[in-house]
């Protein structure tokens, strides 16, 4: 009991924080922070609690190695006494780890994804994280398309995992992407991930073709997604700097066409453009 009253306020303390980052990097509180952080891992050595705030700090502020480094801590600390308190702590670390190693070494990544799946077998999100190394991997990747198989199986209706196996298949199997991602839309037309999804797809679909005019028949089917996605989340830079893209190269594409109804196109597309604040 006396644990958990002493834990409650700097937790409290830690979610306000959080919830006012920006104001704190600004007046570079943020080694307040930490500093306060360091105090309490001073006086409680064996408490993973305050090394996984301070991780999540330091990922946030993208300083990734020092959050790796203090995640590692976590789940030492969580090895060296596995209270049941921390489980959800030492799994998201794992978790987390996984994510920090993934495009530097496959093998290591799949390791911390199975050390967060053997404390909580069944979270959708770290068996996403296994199938998403697996396939990485050359000796197991069948292992890993199997492994999405079930998770698209038993959750045959949720974006994250279907978009997930979706931009696998883009690679694989195009064909079947397309059928994933319109799948995903169909389960729900508005959500702004699947629209942006659909849209990127059109675009790299767009991108291989070696003839203009098919490259552009792919383009005007992503602009109507991508359009949608930024309408949905209007404040997203990522939505918008893509679609400014696709607006440029539709602008150049009917430039090049030089007839009167082109040159209207080019006119449209490059106030398109401005209107989303961009330059072409």
């Amino acid at each position: 009991m006396n644990r958990i009253h002493f834990i409650f306020p700097y937790v409290l303390g830690f979610v306000f924080m959080l919830a006012f980052l920006p104001t704190f990097a600004q007046d570079n509180s943020i080694q307040k922070t930490i500093d306060s952080l360091n105090l309490v891992i001073h006086k409680r050595p064996a408490d993973p609690l305050p090394v996984y705030h301070k991780a999540n700090l330091f990922l946030i502020t993208g300083s990734k190695d020092e959050a790796f480094r203090f995640f590692k801590q976590v789940v030492l600390l969580f090895t060296q006494n596995p209270d049941s308190l921390y489980r959800n702590n030492a799994a998201d670390s794992y978790y987390q780890m996984s994510l920090l190693t993934f495009t530097k070494n496959k093998k290591e990544a799949y390791n911390y994804a199975l050390g967060a799946l053997q404390i909580k077998p069944k979270e959708k999100l770290y068996r996403i994280q296994q199938a998403r190394v697996l396939i990485e991997i050359p000796e197991t990747k069948k292992d890993g398309i199997n492994f999405y198989e079930t998770l698209v199986k038993e959750y045959p209706t949720d974006t994250e995992v279907l978009l997930e196996y979706a931009a696998f298949l883009e690679r694989e199997s195009p064909e079947r992407a397309s059928a994933m991602y319109e799948k995903v839309l169909r389960n729900n037309p508005t959500d702004a991930k699947s629209l942006f999804a659909l849209g990127n797809y059109e675009v790299n679909v767009g991108l291989k073709q070696t003839k203009p005019d098919a490259a552009t028949k792919h383009y005007l089917k992503a602009e109507g997604y991508l359009a949608a996605a930024l309408q949905q989340q209007p404040e997203n830079d990522v939505y918008r700097k893509k679609l400014g893209d696709l607006y440029s190269t539709l602008a150049w594409y009917y430039k090049d066409q030089r007839n009167k109804e082109a040159a209207a196109k080019t006119k449209e597309y490059k106030q398109k453009l401005a209107d989303l604040g961009l330059k072409n």
